[in-house]
Protein backbone atom coordinates (compact mmCIF):
# COMPACT_ATOMS: atom_id res chain seq x y z
CA UNK A 1 0.00 0.00 0.00
CA UNK A 2 1.09 3.45 -1.03
CA UNK A 3 2.83 5.36 2.72
CA UNK A 4 0.30 8.11 1.51
CA UNK A 5 -2.60 6.17 1.03
CA UNK A 6 -2.57 4.52 4.67
CA UNK A 7 -2.13 8.03 6.31
CA UNK A 8 -5.36 9.42 4.26
CA UNK A 9 -7.15 6.56 5.13
CA UNK A 10 -6.80 6.72 8.53
CA UNK A 11 -7.44 10.93 8.93
CA UNK A 12 -10.57 10.08 6.62
CA UNK A 13 -11.94 7.43 9.81
CA UNK A 14 -10.79 9.50 12.09
CA UNK A 15 -12.46 12.86 10.83
CA UNK A 16 -15.62 10.84 10.72
CA UNK A 17 -14.83 9.28 14.40
CA UNK A 18 -14.37 12.86 15.16
CA UNK A 19 -17.95 13.84 13.78
CA UNK A 20 -19.34 11.12 15.24
CA UNK A 21 -17.36 12.09 19.06
CA UNK A 22 -18.57 15.74 18.71
CA UNK A 23 -22.12 15.83 18.00
CA UNK A 24 -23.03 13.33 20.53
CA UNK A 25 -20.85 14.76 23.02
CA UNK A 26 -22.04 18.49 22.55
CA UNK A 27 -25.19 17.16 22.90
CA UNK A 28 -24.33 15.12 26.64
CA UNK A 29 -21.50 17.57 27.91
CA UNK A 30 -21.54 21.09 25.82
CA UNK A 31 -18.36 22.49 25.07
CA UNK A 32 -16.07 19.93 27.00
CA UNK A 33 -17.20 16.85 25.42
CA UNK A 34 -16.82 18.73 21.78
CA UNK A 35 -13.10 19.19 22.45
CA UNK A 36 -13.34 15.74 23.76
CA UNK A 37 -13.83 14.78 20.31
CA UNK A 38 -11.26 16.38 18.83
CA UNK A 39 -8.55 15.32 21.73
CA UNK A 40 -9.70 12.06 21.55
CA UNK A 41 -9.42 11.04 17.58
CA UNK A 42 -5.99 12.77 17.60
CA UNK A 43 -4.54 11.11 20.40
CA UNK A 44 -5.90 7.62 17.97
CA UNK A 45 -5.27 8.82 15.02
CA UNK A 46 -1.65 10.80 15.13
CA UNK A 47 -0.81 9.17 18.12
CA UNK A 48 -1.75 5.45 17.95
CA UNK A 49 -1.84 4.81 14.38
CA UNK A 50 0.46 6.89 12.76
CA UNK A 51 2.97 6.49 14.98
CA UNK A 52 2.31 2.34 15.11
CA UNK A 53 2.33 2.77 10.95
CA UNK A 54 6.17 4.82 11.39
CA UNK A 55 7.49 1.63 13.68
CA UNK A 56 5.88 -0.97 12.03
CA UNK A 57 6.13 -0.31 8.66
CA UNK A 58 8.55 2.46 7.60
CA UNK A 59 10.85 1.10 9.90
CA UNK A 60 11.01 4.29 11.77
CA UNK A 61 12.69 4.38 15.54
CA UNK A 62 9.52 5.99 17.20
CA UNK A 63 10.00 5.16 20.42
CA UNK A 64 13.45 6.92 20.35
CA UNK A 65 12.42 9.91 18.53
CA UNK A 66 9.78 10.37 21.39
CA UNK A 67 12.34 9.90 24.13
CA UNK A 68 14.34 12.29 22.51
CA UNK A 69 11.38 14.43 21.99
CA UNK A 70 10.11 14.14 25.44
CA UNK A 71 13.08 16.01 27.05
CA UNK A 72 11.76 19.03 25.69
CA UNK A 73 8.99 18.65 28.27
CA UNK A 74 11.43 19.14 31.44
CA UNK A 75 12.57 23.21 30.39
CA UNK A 76 8.68 23.46 29.61
CA UNK A 77 7.19 22.37 32.80
CA UNK A 78 10.31 24.09 34.91
CA UNK A 79 9.18 27.56 33.14
CA UNK A 80 5.56 26.84 33.38
CA UNK A 81 4.82 25.98 36.74
CA UNK A 82 6.18 28.73 38.67
CA UNK A 83 4.49 31.79 36.45
CA UNK A 84 1.45 29.95 36.88
CA UNK A 85 1.57 29.81 40.40
CA UNK A 86 3.06 33.16 40.37
CA UNK A 87 0.10 34.26 38.42
CA UNK A 88 -2.00 33.38 41.28
CA UNK A 89 -0.88 36.18 43.25
CA UNK A 90 -0.03 38.64 40.58
CA UNK A 91 -2.67 39.56 37.87
CA UNK A 92 -0.97 39.99 34.34
CA UNK A 93 -3.59 42.66 33.21
CA UNK A 94 -1.50 44.69 31.27
CA UNK A 95 1.49 44.93 28.18
CA UNK A 96 4.26 45.38 30.19
CA UNK A 97 3.50 42.66 33.29
CA UNK A 98 3.05 40.46 30.25
CA UNK A 99 6.04 41.40 28.39
CA UNK A 100 7.74 40.71 31.86
CA UNK A 101 6.18 37.31 32.10
CA UNK A 102 6.93 36.39 28.69
CA UNK A 103 10.58 37.41 29.68
CA UNK A 104 10.82 35.70 32.86
CA UNK A 105 9.75 32.40 30.96
CA UNK A 106 12.02 32.54 27.78
CA UNK A 107 15.26 32.95 30.24
CA UNK A 108 14.31 30.34 32.62
CA UNK A 109 13.31 27.92 29.28
CA UNK A 110 16.42 29.01 27.64
CA UNK A 111 19.10 28.72 30.61
CA UNK A 112 17.46 24.93 31.13
CA UNK A 113 17.33 24.03 27.58
CA UNK A 114 21.29 25.05 27.09
CA UNK A 115 22.24 23.33 30.21
CA UNK A 116 20.43 20.20 30.18
CA UNK A 117 18.91 19.35 26.57
CA UNK A 118 21.39 21.13 23.64
CA UNK A 119 23.79 18.37 23.30
CA UNK A 120 27.45 19.56 21.90
CA UNK A 121 27.01 19.49 18.37
CA UNK A 122 23.84 21.90 18.91
CA UNK A 123 25.67 23.87 20.85
CA UNK A 124 28.46 24.22 18.76
CA UNK A 125 26.22 25.33 16.12
CA UNK A 126 24.33 28.07 17.93
CA UNK A 127 27.49 29.20 19.24
CA UNK A 128 28.37 29.49 15.88
CA UNK A 129 25.59 32.11 15.48
CA UNK A 130 26.66 34.15 18.67
CA UNK A 131 29.61 34.83 17.44
CA UNK A 132 28.77 36.46 14.05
Amino acid sequence: MNKHIFRSIVYVIFAVVNIVITIVGSIYFGLIGASMGYVVTILCANGISMNWYYSKKMGLEIKRYWGETSKMLVPFAISTIPLILIQNNVSVNSISRFIVFGLIYSCIYIAIYLKFIMNGAEKRILMGFVKR
